[in-house]
């Protein structure tokens, strides 16, 4: 495997893709955060609903899930410049990417965790009315109830799945490249 064309692909796929999958997910936040919904017969952003304090659970489980999007922004840009670095011998590259891949594969479900707790969180403890949380274990209300939340929501999942498949593939052509790298010193 040359150098090059690994570095060209992780900064590709490690550092721009992963920058695209979280400005989307910036946009749909913003977008979802700004949505009026109607809870228990009062009508308020949603936005106001999850930052209320009285709320502590919602306001941490939100506040971590935009703090995860906000470091795999940042791991993009990192990505692009360790991609860049040309000091590192390909060993300890190979090592580095490996591991840069276990990372967004356990960042991301992480990531997956807090969507679920979310939406286990608001479907259970609150009643909603015109605003979908991803209720994938509801088909009927899926079916009955296309709201433009509801595709807000799926952008999470698809970036996600995403994530989750680039990290599989990081990892295991790191793995592989370590195992190259290992042989050819032995």
């Amino acid at each position: 495997m040359k150098r090059e064309s690994v570095s060209k692909y992780i900064k590709i796929f490690g550092g721009i893709f992963l920058i695209v999958l979280s400005i989307i997910e910036m946009i749909s936040l913003t977008l979802l955060s700004f949505m009026e919904v109607n809870i228990n017969g009062m009508s308020m952003k949603f936005f106001t609903f999850v930052f209320n304090l009285n709320n502590l659970t919602l306001f941490v489980l939100w506040l971590s899930f935009m703090i995860i999007i906000i470091c795999f922004l940042i791991f993009g840009f990192l990505s692009i410049i360790l991609s860049s670095n040309k000091e590192l011998d390909d060993y300890n590259y190979s090592k580095h990417m490996f591991i840069m891949g276990i990372i967004i594969l356990v960042s991301a479900f992480i990531q997956w965790e807090y969507i679920y707790l979310i939406e286990t969180y608001l479907v259970k403890g609150y009643l909603i009315d015109g605003f979908i949380i991803i209720p994938f274990n509801n088909i009927r209300t899926i079916i009955q109830y296309f709201d433009f939340s509801f595709y807000l929501w799926l952008v999470f999942s698809f970036t996600l799945s995403s994530k989750v498949i680039l990290g599989l593939t990081a990892g295991g052509f790191g793995l592989h490249w370590v195992a190259e790298r290992e042989k050819a010193l032995e």
